[in-house]
């Protein structure tokens, strides 16, 4: 079972003892309508990302480039286990 299927049965539970606020509806809403997808790195992406590492701390890239703290950094860390493996 995943959250937004525990989120939508707590919510039926909880309208049988009262109706639900309008910001338990609206944070309802939010996870039903949530869809989790998977953006992929592109060359172009990469170089980005080289580009403001350079430049700014992962937070901020990330920021900047529309990804989590967690995608930058492991893009980094993945781009920097290619460049040694090419070099062996």
């Amino acid at each position: 079972m995943n959250a937004q299927a525990i989120a939508v049965h707590f919510a039926d539970e909880l309208c049988r003892c009262r109706a639900l606020t309008p910001a338990e509806s609206q944070m309802l809403c939010k996870v039903v309508e949530k869809q989790r997808r998977r953006m992929l790195w592109t060359a172009k992406d990469d170089r980005t990302l080289k580009r403001l590492s350079r430049l700014m701390p992962a937070h901020a890239v990330a920021k900047e480039m529309g990804r989590t703290d967690w995608s930058v950094r492991n893009r980094v860390r993945r781009l920097k286990m290619k460049g040694m493996a090419r070099e062996q």
